[in-house]
């Protein structure tokens, strides 16, 4: 059926119009009814009816302005104006805009509508429907088409013949030889989402496919899709042949893209750049050596841009295996762990991300159950190599704190001694730490199970400790007390005995029982 859309801020017009005719029996449906411009292009949106019938003049947003507004966003069904009476002036600028026709509203009883509709010719009643059911069919190409380049990347299985079947098909545009790949990963991708938590995270992907898009323009041998959490560019250049050329013309790509990403959307890449020396046949291995390169940034965080070589070799994972077990359970993983990074970069080796996280994870499980530590090591939260190394020094220091059980450790034993000797400046845990040559979080948590408290309450429990002492003994002033005990003034001062004695400075030093204890 052919649907109708009445728009009227008069409801007896509204009503006139359905009541005037038994649409269904002569193939006519009312989908719906808009009373101002507003809700107007609301419902064209939602129900893209084959016909409008568009009051000229309304409150809020006029029959013109919504006509304009309407063809803007593509709509292209049938819109006939109505008016009460031939303004000329006002109907020749609706059908300059993108009115089809105009009808009187005191002419539009049953009989005058359906003789105008049958006027209307049947290609423009049906051509929103049509331009639906176009959209749709460009929608389910697009999904085919990404679903065949996910699979080719990740399962491959196609030789050329099967890929040229399939080109025109789906509107591939890269060329079967010669393949350029450039995979592209957001950093701390987990923290960039949050942005978009309170809107569609499609806005972000949307965006970041415009944006690369854009960058390809004058390119015409592209494909450009996500690829789970990875951007994935294909570029062909078979009317190129100097590989030279081609390269810098990649380069050039790249560059672009990161900058625009920067930029625009305030997103830090990293971006590895490979190039295929098979057919499409071995995309899919083109696509495995691409990730391993690009799992690099993880082990050089200080790197955005890595490009295949062609003296690239895969680090063998049984050498840090070795390595790790040559350690055994008493052995500092931070600085096998470190060495290893440290000789595979500069040899030119690339390191399997997924298999060098599984085996330290192994090691470090050992040594957890061995000294009966809670398991805080998890290595698919590092986003970075550096995490890692922090998260070892944390692991170092626990197993040396279960070694020195029964006692304080010799590193709360510095702690104790640097508060003692500074008690009068201020002191700060990061400070400590640094001293200490041990992270803070890694300080604070090894503190507090030993001492029973935070480091912070044990400063003031210390200060607050000398402070008596001083008053009970001495005649000094109470700012003077404050300053030797390290509070930042008198009122400070003042505030944290009261709050840790139950009682002031004053009141404490007046109180000849107290003085007795």
């Amino acid at each position: 059926m052919t649907s109708i859309l009445i728009v009227d801020d008069e409801h007896f017009v509204r009503m006139g119009i359905r009541s005037s005719l038994d649409w269904e029996k002569y193939g006519y449906v009312v989908a719906g009814e808009a009373e101002n411009g507003i809700e107007a292009l609301e419902k064209i949106r939602s129900l893209n009816p084959d016909i409008v019938f568009l009051d000229i003049t309304m409150p809020e947003k006029n029959g013109l302005d919504t006509l304009s507004e309407a063809r803007q966003e593509g709509y292209r069904g049938y819109i006939a104006m109505l008016t009460c009476h031939e303004d000329f002036r006002l109907i020749q600028k609706a059908m300059r805009i993108g009115a089809d026709d105009y009808v009187l509203k005191n002419e539009m009883t049953g009989e005058r509508m359906l003789e105008y509709l049958e006027k209307i010719p049947k290609e423009r009643k049906h051509e929103g429907a049509d331009l639906e059911e176009a959209l749709e069919k460009a929608k389910e190409q697009a999904f085919f088409k990404l679903n065949f380049l996910n699979n080719l990347l990740k399962i491959g299985g196609i030789d050329k013949s099967q890929f040229l079947q399939v080109h025109k098909r789906y509107g591939i545009r890269i060329k079967c030889d010669g393949i350029y790949m450039i995979l592209f990963e957001i950093k701390r991708f987990e923290a960039v989402k949050m942005r978009y938590q309170n809107q569609d995270s499609r806005i972000l992907l949307n965006s970041v496919d415009n944006l690369v898009g854009e960058s390809l323009k004058g390119y015409p041998e592209h494909e450009n899709f996500w690829i789970g959490d990875s951007y994935v560019v294909l570029l062909t250049f078979s009317h190129e042949p100097s590989q030279m050329k081609t390269e810098n013309e990649v380069r050039g790509i790249v560059n672009r893209i990161c900058f625009q990403m920067e930029n625009f959307l305030d997103l830090d890449l990293a971006v590895a750049v490979n190039r295929g020396h098979g057919d499409i046949g071995e995309i899919n291995r083109l696509f495995e050596e691409t990730q391993l390169i690009l799992s690099q940034s993880f082990f050089q965080p200080d790197k955005s841009q890595f490009w295949f070589q062609d003296q690239w070799k895969t680090a063998e994972a049984c050498e840090l295996e070795a390595r790790l077990e040559a350690a055994g359970g008493e052995g500092d993983l931070l600085s096998v762990v470190k060495e290893y990074v440290v000789s595979c970069r500069k040899e030119r080796l690339l390191i399997d991300r997924e298999r060098f996280g599984y085996l330290l994870s192994s090691a470090v499980s050992i040594r957890e159950r061995e000294y009966k530590l809670d398991s805080r090591f998890h290595f698919e939260e590092c986003e970075s190599i550096a995490m890692v190394y922090n998260k070892l020094e944390e692991l170092d220091g626990e197993i040396e704190t279960a070694k020195n059980a029964g006692s304080h450790s010799h590193l709360i034993h510095q702690a104790i001694d640097l508060v003692t000797e500074n008690l009068s400046r201020e002191i700060m845990l990061e400070g400590v730490a640094e001293k200490l040559g041990v992270s803070p979080s890694y300080f604070s948590r090894v503190f507090s199970k030993e001492m029973n408290q935070t480091f912070s309450s044990y400063i003031i429990g210390k200060r607050i400790e000398k402070a008596k002492n001083l008053i009970l003994t001495t005649n000094l002033k109470f700012y003077e007390i404050a300053e030797m005990c390290g509070f930042h003034s008198p009122v400070h001062f003042n505030n944290m005995f009261k709050k840790v004695c139950g009682m002031t400075p004053n009141q404490f030093r007046n109180d000849r029982e107290v003085k007795k204890v």
